[in-house]
Order: C-alpha cells, then structure tokens, then sequence
C-alpha cells in the first residue's frame, strides 16, 4: 500500500510515468520512472509497511 503525503489517500499502486532527458547534450540519455499519487498527482507518496499481503516473512 501506498500513502499520498499531500491529500491523505491510501492506494495499492501508484501512477507511473516514464521520463527520458538528454544530459549533456550529445550522447549522454537517460530513463528513469516516476511514481505519483493517482489521485492528486503529488510525487510526494510513501510505502506503507501494509505492503506485505503474503503475511510476515521468515
């Protein structure tokens, strides 16, 4: 589970979006991706510690 920071939603996945920038302006590209709230969209989201629906780990 996921806790938004800025409005207070819990959810169980965030939005994600997939972002390339060109560094230095020649070869040097790169990728990374992006989690937000779905439903405010605040890149201010945490991971609960309810994340876990296995049950405990050994």
């Amino acid at each position: 589970m996921f806790l938004c920071n800025r409005c207070g939603e819990v959810f169980r996945e965030p939005d994600t979006k997939r972002v390339t920038e060109n560094m230095d302006g020649e070869n040097g590209w790169w990728t990374y991706t992006v989690a937000f709230c779905p439903i405010c969209g605040s890149h201010n989201i945490e991971e609960t510690a309810e994340n876990n629906e296995d049950g405990p780990e050994d």
